[in-house]
């Protein structure tokens, strides 16, 4: 099978979704690339089993999913014109496996990147309402004309120049681990957002940016958020749940998404939030001392 595409697939400890994310990839191409930290449950092994291509990026204390993904960009082996990015958990539709090929083909060579849609599913549910669907995302690439935007959570790709097309194609997120472990991995990111906020409130860091261009949706998300964190910490995140449930019409996606609405609107927003105001009784707007506290409590240097 030739192909254009290559897949890159972002795994550590995924044992229980790599062989979906990788067979799905390997449908589309036979060009798969694995980008492991140090997996201890079989993931790598699996995914070399199953045929895709695994390398090893060491995670640090200083490492974020940006960078990570930006290793694999810049010292993979890749020799096609376009690279799609999945996580372990995710995969493609069946429409989206056979249009996608003939999709990319079309771009036109001002083309830098293009937008699929993801369908977040949780709890054996699709969410369709409450705001998350649908949610373009750039997952498609021409390769050596982006990057991703350093941040530590939520990163966005940067684009050379203003050339991004929206295909109308989805892939899923679909994360089976069970709820103790998911409440486990938010707290993880909990901190990187809060991290986020600060530097938004009072510079945490310097950030450079090779391109400048994310795309309408992301623009719009960011400004979204900016408005967000300015909002008094712990009500933000009672009423970003109370619009996402009830003026988005998350309700009706019956149970799953009052628990997707709740855990991913509420519950994790106030975690974020009671970690910025720990940080804050413990080091005021004290740049020096809020990135000591970091690297002592939660191993993060920034």
């Amino acid at each position: 099978m030739k192909s254009n595409i290559s897949v890159i697939i972002l795994a550590t400890n995924e044992i229980i979704h790599i062989e979906r994310s990788v067979l799905s990839a390997l449908r589309l191409t036979p060009h798969v690339f694995v980008i492991d930290s140090s997996s201890t449950d079989g993931t790598k092994e699996k995914a070399e089993l199953l045929g895709a291509k695994v390398y090893q990026y060491e995670w640090t204390t200083s490492s974020n999913f940006s960078k990570k993904i930006n290793w694999a960009l810049e010292n993979i082996p890749i020799k096609t014109t376009w690279v799609v990015r999945l996580d372990a958990d995710e995969y493609f539709l069946e429409t989206t496996l056979q249009r996608l090929p003939d999709e990319i083909e079309q771009l036109g060579k001002k083309i830098n990147a293009a937008t699929l849609n993801r369908r977040i599913h949780f709890q054996g549910r699709w969410i369709k309402h409450s705001g998350q669907y649908p949610r373009p995302m750039i997952r498609i690439m021409r390769l050596g004309f982006c990057h991703y935007e350093p941040r530590w959570l939520d990163e966005h790709v940067l684009v050379e120049s203003r050339t991004i097309s929206n295909l109308s194609l989805d892939f899923v997120d679909d994360n089976l681990i069970t709820i103790s472990k998911w409440v486990k991995k938010h707290d993880n990111y909990a901190i990187k957002e809060a991290i986020e906020i600060l530097h938004q409130e009072i510079g945490l860091f310097q950030r450079e940016e090779k391109y400048k261009n994310i795309g309408k949706h992301a623009e719009n998300g960011k400004k979204n958020k900016s408005i967000y964190n300015k909002m008094p910490l712990y009500w933000r995140s009672f009423l970003y749940f109370f619009y996402r449930h009830f003026i988005k019409m998350g309700f009706l996606d019956g149970y799953q998404g009052f628990l997707w609405n709740f855990f991913q609107g509420w519950w994790y927003r106030t975690l974020v939030d009671v970690k910025i105001d720990e940080i804050k009784k413990a080091c005021g707007n004290d740049i020096i001392k809020i990135k000591e506290y970091l690297e002592i409590e939660y191993n993060i240097k920034l």
